[in-house]
Order: C-alpha cells, then sequence, then structure tokens
C-alpha cells in the first residue's frame, strides 16, 4: 500500500500536473547540475523529519500515546500506518508548488485530485477493513464497519 501511494499513483499525479507559465521563463539547467536544488533537499529533510517525529511519537512518546488512551500496540500501530498514509497524501499538495499556497493552481489537475483522494480514502479502507487479512493486522474501527468494503485494487473482503 505504501509503495503504491508513494510511487505508482504519485506518478500519475505529479505526472499530469499542467505546465505553468512561470517555469516555462526559467533558464534549462545544465546537465551537469545535481537534479535536487538546495531547497528542494530542504524541504524534502524538513518533511521527513516532520513525518516521522509525528509517527515515532505515536509509539514512544508518553504524552501522545495517551490521547490513544489504554490501548495495546496493535492500536497503535494501527495509528501509526494511518498518520503516515495521511500525511505523505497532504504532503504531496505541499510538493506540488514551490509557493507559500499549496493548493495554488489545484483546479488545473483534475487527476491530482482523484489519485490523492483515491489514496486518502484507500488508507481508510486498510486501516479499518483488512484487520480481517493476515497480511495487514489492524485494530478495529467499530463505528465504520458499515462501510462496503472497497479497494482500488478491485477486490472487496
Amino acid at each position: 500500500m505504501i509503495n503504491l501511494a508513494m510511487d505508482t499513483l504519485a506518478a500519475i499525479a505529479f505526472g499530469s500536473e499542467p505546465v505553468l507559465e512561470e517555469y516555462m521563463k526559467e533558464r534549462p539547467v545544465p546537465r551537469r547540475e545535481n537534479i535536487l536544488t538546495k531547497n528542494m533537499m530542504v524541504e524534502i529533510l524538513i518533511g521527513a523529519f516532520y513525518i516521522t517525529g509525528i509517527c515515532l511519537s505515536i509509539l514512544f512518546v508518553p504524552a501522545v500515546r495517551n490521547l490513544f488512551g489504554d490501548v495495546d500496540i496493535t492500536y497503535l500501530k494501527s495509528a501509526l500506518f494511518a498518520t503516515f498514509m495521511m500525511a505523505i497524501t497532504f504532503n504531496g499538495f505541499n510538493a506540488r508548488t514551490e509557493h507559500v499556497n499549496p493548493f495554488e493552481h489545484i483546479g488545473r489537475n483534475k487527476n491530482f485530485l482523484l489519485v490523492m483522494g483515491t489514496i486518502f480514502l484507500d488508507a481508510v479502507r486498510v486501516c479499518n477493513f483488512r484487520r480481517r487479512s493476515t497480511e495487514c493486522r489492524t485494530a478495529e474501527c467499530p463505528f465504520l464497519d458499515d462501510l462496503p468494503d472497497v479497494s482500488i485494487y478491485g477486490h472487496s473482503d
């Protein structure tokens, strides 16, 4: 699920991003120049540390752990997975622009919204419905049990 969200579906979402006139006015980058700019690397590292910190705090920081009540480790791992999937989905909005507003020109790429929405909904589905499966054990979330179990993978449990 994580590989599908971060690689395949994200490539589809970003690959359909429309060309902006401001980028067409920039000078071409020489072949020998690094593809990762300093600003890009800083943004990647900040995002990585931020997401990692939030996710690990669910397991290891008592103040955050206590927000979930007295639950077992499976429940906390489910919360970690859900948090990670939501964080990378929302980080996709930040990655599409260098500007402060992550929603700038979002209406021009309906594919991006569709793909990111699919990743978001499938993460909810995995966390709530795959708990019956042996390959993905997650904790129960009883208030979502009545929803149909559908997936972007084309099958139901």
